[in-house]
């Protein structure tokens, strides 16, 4: 099982084909040249520049909505305050020009936007966005007729401003995928800069539908929630992610990652007015309100209400209230979920059979159930859903209450440690990921392996995967493999006094994925959290990269903690 990591970046990949809320005109008629369109927006208090493109006119594979979608972001960002560069249909010439035009707005500072509707392709780990002139006919081509989406993220890092989201709104399946040695369904993961938050329509590696209406469900959702006054941007995906997964059946989850360390809302006004009420208490509505119930009804979101009354019931072991969650919002943002928890309590509540010749009789068990209630049960599909959906705490509930009764379910074990480590509970849990491990559940995490060039740092991604008796490190296509007993040291090493990092030093099988033949030799690694970055430095003229940690390090101490359990579990 993959550990996802749920805090490293905020950057909005959103990976879904052509989504619009709009068929109207081009947002921006300031000019009609479809190349690339900046706009001026209305005053903000805070510099803000999207890049919106939408690509749709392929020859191959043309599809319907991006560049509605494109149009229909560019105008709710408009409302919001946002310096527009646009385009449509674009040839890699010109979406690479309309990207640096892009980076040197964002120079001045403030918040970055990018949001690309269109092709987008997954090639070794890295994503790629596919220009309306791209002619591919082999996978060794995507790199010179692709964008790579790592050139967003250099013209982000390189402008230092005080966040960035990216909002890639790309088709799950690959257009070429028959002329490709490999295929792989969705786009990889990204690892960006600090202050970036990732948002995708479902999870990396996964597929995501296109839809049958005009307007795709993940932008729809994303630019109906975008609406809502004051909502904080953690929050705002949150609900989007609820609203997709119960419309779909859980057929499609989006997934954030975020490293925000500041405050954003897209309505920056209405979210200062809300810290502002926040601040006050009032102890006489009525003298401040003669009207007081047509205040409410025009200032109270209504999703809001219906969030208050889904918290409210959540926990509920009485079937009738979902059921009146079900009246009052038949097409509500938790229907799945409510559906669900009413057939799983009435299916719990159900009489055992009783022996009806019992000289003591049914009554007494009769009148014991009545006063007792069902026992909540859980399936492993809602602790899948709930990881999935980022839903932690409900995760370690439901996994907790699943492994009362089925301890040995290596998923449910998972689970559960996953989320413990996601919670920062790094000892509670590799208790639970050393038994996944020991029930067959092998355990993989995210790193960064530190490469020492003749001058500087360089940092390759790169994985760990634990088993009940080896360990193995991927890098690219090369695998590194070596049982327990094989290494000479694996210890817990702080680098420079930033952070914790895992030091491993043994003997290594060497192989490859194009080539069935290993070597062994004595290797050491050095392997830094995922969120680790290259930090540019500068002696006597001469500028060099060195690794920064950008985190605590919960995941390499958790790597090493575990190794050591199992190492230990081992002898």
């Amino acid at each position: 099982m993959k550990f996802r990591p749920l805090s490293f970046v905020l950057l909005i990949a959103i990976f879904t084909l052509g989504l619009s809320l709009s068929a109207g005109r081009s947002p921006v008629s300031a000019q009609s040249d479809n190349r690339g369109i900046t706009a001026n927006p209305p005053a903000s208090s805070e510099h803000r520049v999207a890049l919106v493109i939408g690509n749709n006119a392929y020859s191959d594979s043309p599809l319907l909505n991006p560049v509605n979608d494109a149009r229909a972001m560019s105008q709710a960002l408009r409302r919001f305050g946002f310096e527009l560069v646009y385009g449509e249909n674009l040839s890699l010439t010109d979406m690479k020009r309309n990207i640096r035009t892009f980076g040197e707005k964002i120079r001045n500072g403030g918040v970055g936007l990018f949001y690309y509707a269109g092709h987008g392709v997954q090639i070794n780990g890295r994503n790629y966005l596919i220009p309306v002139s791209a002619t591919i006919t082999k996978e060794e081509e995507v790199e010179d007729e692709a964008v790579d989406v790592g050139l967003v993220l250099a013209q982000m890092q390189n402008a230092r401003n005080r966040l960035n989201l990216i909002i890639l709104d790309a088709c799950r399946n690959n257009p070429f995928a028959r002329s490709f040695r490999s295929i792989n369904s969705g786009l990889a993961s990204i690892n960006a800069p600090s202050g970036t938050l990732i948002a995708y329509a479902t999870a990396p590696g996964s597929v995501a539908s296109d839809g049958a209406a005009k307007n795709g469900l993940y932008t729809q959702e994303l630019l109906n929630t975008m609406s809502v006054p004051g909502l904080k941007i953690e929050e705002l995906f949150k609900r989007v992610r609820i609203a997709v997964q119960n419309k779909t059946a859980g057929k499609q989850i989006p997934w954030e990652a975020s490293s925000l360390v500041g405050e954003f809302a897209f309505d920056e006004q209405a979210a200062n007015e809300v810290a502002e009420v926040k601040s006050f208490s009032f102890t006489d509505s009525k003298a401040s309100n003669p009207n007081p119930n047509e205040e409410t009804r025009s200032s109270i979101d209504p999703t809001t209400i219906e969030l208050s009354f889904w918290d409210s019931i959540k926990g509920s072991a009485d079937p009738e209230d979902y059921k009146a969650y079900l009246e009052k919002y038949p097409a509500g943002t938790f229907v799945v979920l409510a559906k669900n928890k009413i057939r799983s309590l009435e299916d719990s509540a159900k009489p055992s059979p009783t022996n009806t010749n019992s000289p003591t009789g049914s009554t007494a068990n009769s009148s014991s159930s009545t006063n007792s209630q069902p026992a909540k049960t859980v399936t492993l599909k809602e602790i899948e859903l709930s990881y999935k959906s980022n839903l932690i705490d409900e995760t370690i509930q439901n996994a907790s209450t699943f492994l009362e009764t089925t301890p040995n379910s290596k998923e449910a074990q998972a689970y559960l440690g996953l989320s413990l480590l996601i919670k920062k509970n790094v000892d509670g849990a590799v208790i639970h990921l050393e038994k996944a491990v020991l029930l067959g559940e092998p355990m993989t995490f995210p790193v960064k392996r530190l490469r020492e060039p003749l001058i500087g740092h360089g940092l390759d991604e790169a994985s760990v995967t634990l088993t009940m008796d080896s360990i193995i490190i991927k890098t690219g296509k090369t695998f590194f493999q070596a049982n327990f007993s094989s290494l000479s040291d694996s210890r817990i090493q702080y680098y420079n006094s930033q952070c914790p990092i895992v030091f491993l030093k043994g003997v290594f099988a060497e192989s490859s994925e194009n080539s069935q033949k290993s070597k062994q030799g004595a290797k050491q690694f050095n392997l830094f959290p995922p969120s680790a970055t290259l930090q540019p430095m500068r002696q006597d003229k001469v500028v060099y990269n060195l690794a920064a940690c950008n985190d605590e390090g919960i995941i390499t101490t958790g790597i090493v903690k575990l190794l050591y359990r199992l190492m230990t579990n081992r002898r």
